[in-house]
């Protein structure tokens, strides 16, 4: 005895109602007057019971899972509604199983979605427990358990078979896509004769509240996919490492990574993140020592595949920056006429003619100490030069760099702040590319010796 509804049209995403075969005419071809249908257009020959339990053998155990949610969800409805359970009917389960994953094979849309007469015929021919119903979705629409009978519940075949009250047993099954598609078949069956006799009632209007929420439950989730662009910077007896978050998510947000550091094909010992920050310092390296790195990332699935290796590199010791000492900023030079410096020195020099260079006094002045200096942070100003031109500041006595710290055009006043290391009597040099401009240079701060 067979009633079957409708199934979510692939092509449409939508649901809508068929009923077939009544009690009648399905007790006639079971009794052989009236012949079978033809096999599932979708579907290889019809599979007897042995044949369909076999195949349950390739079932996943998140395909499993995913079938005990809804098992559980189609008895919520039930209860909010003052039904008994469903119990889980094992046989009904594998044939749902076997309807989906032929489903999944086939791609398969519409009507044809639906097991035939004769499929029916071959897997329930033993006698009870018998199929009473069936529901169908052909197509990976739905990214949780509770989105789908959230959809079955809205439409009224669908719903009419999860609330009718002659089915004891219940058998789901799901098959998975890699994407993460979820085809799912509700089986729903009498175990006895006398079951087929009880009043279903009407069936429950589309208004009736539903008691699934469309996040419950869980979906067709696989791990991540595997980071890219994965980077490494040595430092001491540690490394940064960097990557690219992965194309895919596997159906579930990404909620961590798994580094793993390597000396040559030698895996060393995972460092877990749980975070989705693409940058994170890996600490307990051994300097001296060649490392590249991988890098996994992790979903409520599990972790997935590691990424391709990262460049070497080698952590060593990081040498100490030199201690920094913040001063208020002090005059060193002023080459305008009638201007003060701290200590009278390097004042009214007057302008500095393009292709020369002057040099400045900075340790023992302004608070930088005489001795133990090894650079200082001054302000330098070009004002009122006469055409356009660079200033360069170098350590005096060192050759002069191809390079510019302050770039100005005629009749500007430009500062910058440079960073210069001290050069031969405690002096830097300036130098002026062309024209001639008067110079202000005022020291902030100084950087100790290393060493």
């Amino acid at each position: 005895m067979a009633y079957r509804t409708t199934q979510i049209d692939r092509s449409t995403k939508r649901l809508s109602r068929r009923t077939l075969l009544g009690l009648v005419v399905t007790a006639l071809a079971l009794l052989g007057v009236l012949p079978a249908a033809p096999a599932h257009a979708d579907h290889p020959s019809p599979l007897n019971a042995t044949q369909i339990n076999s195949l349950a053998g390739s079932r996943t155990a998140v395909e499993a899972n995913l079938a005990a949610q809804i098992v559980v969800q189609i008895n919520g409805e039930r209860a909010a509604r003052g039904l008994p359970p469903l119990t889980v009917n094992q046989f009904g389960a594998n044939v749902a199983f076997s309807n989906s994953y032929h489903n999944r094979a086939s791609g398969c849309v519409g009507s044809g979605c639906h097991m035939s007469q004769e499929e029916w015929n071959a897997a329930y021919g033993s006698g009870p427990p018998s199929m009473r119903a069936e529901n169908v979705t052909a197509g990976p629409f739905y990214s949780t358990t509770g989105a789908t009978t959230r959809a079955f519940m809205n439409s009224d075949g669908h719903r009419w078979n999860i609330l009718r009250r002659s089915p004891d047993l219940v058998g789901v099954g799901v098959a998975c896509t890699a994407d993460g598609g979820m085809w799912v078949t509700h089986q729903f069956l009498v175990s006895s004769v006398a079951r087929y006799g009880i009043d279903d009632g009407a069936a429950a209007p589309a208004t009736n509240p539903i008691a699934t929420s469309a996040g419950a439950g869980s979906g067709c989730w696989v791990p991540p996919s595997a980071p890219t662009g994965v980077s490494a910077t040595a430092g001491n007896a540690s490394a940064t490492v960097s990557w690219g978050a992965p194309s895919h998510n596997g159906g579930s947000p990404v909620t961590g990574y798994v580094v793993t550091p390597f000396v040559g094909a030698t895996p060393g010992t995972p460092r877990t993140f749980a975070s989705t920050v693409t940058s994170q310092a890996i600490a307990g390296l051994t300097n001296g020592t060649a490392y590249t790195f991988t890098v996994a990332a992790i979903n409520a699935t599990g972790t997935g595949s590691p990424s391709i290796a990262s460049n070497a590199v080698t952590p060593g010791t990081v040498p100490a920056a030199p201690p920094y000492a913040p001063l208020s900023p002090a005059r060193l030079m002023d080459t305008r006429p009638g201007q003060a410096t701290v200590d009278g020195a390097f004042a009214g020099g007057g302008s500095i003619a393009g292709g020369s260079s002057t040099s400045v006094t900075v340790t023992g002045r302004g608070g930088v100490p005489a001795t133990g200096v090894g650079a200082v942070v001054l302000n330098v100003t070009a004002v009122g030069p006469t055409a356009p031109s660079h200033l360069t500041v170098w350590p005096t006595g060192a050759a002069r760099p191809n390079a510019s710290n302050v770039n100005f055009v005629a009749g500007q006043t430009v500062p910058n702040l440079v960073v210069a290391k001290v050069g031969a009597n405690g002096q830097v040099s300036v130098y002026n590319n062309a024209g001639s401009t008067d110079l202000v240079v005022d020291v902030a701060g100084w950087f100790a010796t290393s060493g």
